[in-house]
């Protein structure tokens, strides 16, 4: 996990049975992929598993720590490499939904919410749905200025 400077604040495993935990003294941070990016569009998605689902469909994706998290790390990060856009993948329920509400009024960059008819982002592409269908999704989302 990196904050919105690329410095290293964490480590995140998952164990065989499916339990997440972090490394003893890590902080939580969000999941910024260790490529360039000339892109003005990102895709925020909620956890490591999602942000690899978006990179593997060939997007710019970033990860936060949770629903809640990587507001400010998110912002510094956007700011930094030159993001002026952001599609945020909300899981599809409440606290991701509320979550992304919040993250879009904070991150200083214009944005969509893009609720997918499965729970997230790495279900969606498990079901089926790549790179095309999520365009189409993020082109006909309601957008928000900065």
């Amino acid at each position: 996990m990196r904050d919105g400077y690329n410095n290293m604040v964490g480590i995140r495993l998952r164990s065989e049975t499916g339990d997440k935990f972090a490394v003893r003294g890590s902080h939580n941070g969000c999941f910024i992929p260790q490529t360039s990016n000339s892109q003005p569009l990102a895709l925020v998605a909620e956890g490591p598993t999602d942000t690899c689902a978006g990179l593997d469909m060939g997007f710019y994706t970033v990860g936060r720590p949770s629903c809640s998290g990587g507001m400010d790390q998110l912002k510094h990060l956007f700011n930094r490499i030159g993001v002026r856009r952001a599609a945020i993948i909300c899981d599809n329920d409440e606290p991701g939904i509320r979550g992304a509400q919040m993250l879009a009024t904070h991150i200083g960059v214009g944005s969509c919410l893009v609720v997918l008819p499965t729970k997230d982002l790495r279900e969606f592409v498990r079901s089926g749905g790549d790179s095309e269908l999520m365009t189409t999704y993020i082109e006909t989302s309601v957008w928000r200025s900065e």
